[in-house]
């Protein structure tokens, strides 16, 4: 007898687990009121339910069509036990959040995403030119919102999203895409966990085309201090670049080395292609070498068929 209940009690245990992890997957839940969030993981079983004062740090995370997988820093829940919510927001002013457990709904309104760069840190020309490497941050991170086709309403009238049993609960892992050289090399110290291709970086960009690679020239809108300045402004708008591809981004303030990997959206056909790009910036004059770049044919529905050729372009 003694056995049994404390089987049923590490059976109830675990469900208990399972049943405080909560997820979401609509189209109405977006990133800076443009780019789709595929679906969202709280972890509610971080929330201390014993009082109503003061939120505690909760688990979430969010992952985009592409596969690409964030984690929302210092957001503070806490649980009202008369209205069955979950309510908070991140830390200095982050947004504001609530989940009702009682109908299984959510709405969001201006959560803070992952910020890699940081907050409330001006950057001025001196400490740039004296060799501290400018940084930028990540496009497919921001402001968390859920919304009524994908734009953004008066902020008086609550979105709800409903949410779903899910999947998988295990934690998911937030990979980070953008590095500085420095930031990169401490992040894998060993040179064969590297990109086998990064070694390319410290070459200097050839003036002529190479049997494996493209190079082009680009005039500037203007003049930037730093690759992470003319991101911000001009390049990621550029046509030259897929956000969404982005695999790896890496750079100081003059050079920039980037791998793109095909975002293949479900039950879509064509032809996608990943490769590199090594970035050289001088005033408003950028360089682009593209190397290693090879391309496959999808037919949906079998995405997960693809064979990759190397192409020379």
């Amino acid at each position: 007898m003694k056995t049994f209940l404390l089987l049923l009690l590490l059976f109830v245990s675990l469900y208990g687990k399972d049943e405080e992890i909560v997820c979401f997957e609509n189209p109405f839940m977006v990133v800076n009121s443009g780019i789709s969030i595929e679906n969202i993981m709280i972890y509610l079983s971080d929330v201390n339910r014993s009082r109503e004062e003061g939120g505690r740090v909760t688990r979430m995370y969010y992952t985009l069509k592409n596969g690409h997988t964030y984690h929302v820093n210092f957001l503070l829940l806490s649980y009202n036990k008369e209205t069955q919510s979950y309510v908070g927001g991140v830390e200095c002013d982050g947004g504001w959040m609530e989940y009702d457990s009682k109908h299984n709904v959510m709405y969001m309104e201006d959560i803070r995403g992952v910020d890699e760069r940081g907050f409330g840190f001006k950057i001025s020309d001196e400490m740039v030119r004296d060799g501290y490497i400018e940084t930028f941050n990540n496009p497919e991170t921001g402001w968390l919102n859920t919304v009524v086709g994908q734009e953004k309403r008066d902020s008086s009238e609550k979105v709800w999203v409903y949410g779903k049993k899910c999947n998988d609960i295990k934690e998911p892992k937030h990979k980070i895409i953008y590095y500085t050289t420095k930031a990169y090399r401490e992040a894998f110290p060993n040179k064969k966990d590297r990109d086998s291709y990064f070694k390319r970086f410290y070459e200097p960009l050839i003036k002529r085309e190479e049997e494996d690679g493209k190079i082009e020239h680009i005039k500037l809108k203007k003049s930037y201090r730093s690759i992470a300045k003319m991101m911000e402004y001009e390049g990621f708008d550029s046509d030259w670049i897929t956000v969404e591809d982005i695999e790896l981004f890496v750079h100081d303030n003059r050079r920039a080395f980037i791998r793109f990997s095909p975002y293949i959206p479900k039950d879509t056909s064509g032809c996608f292609c990943g490769g590199y790009k090594l970035l050289e910036m001088n005033g408003d004059d950028l360089t682009i070498l593209s190397f290693g770049w090879e391309c496959g044919s999808v037919v949906a529905p079998f995405v997960s068929e693809i064979e990759f050729v190397e192409i020379k372009i």
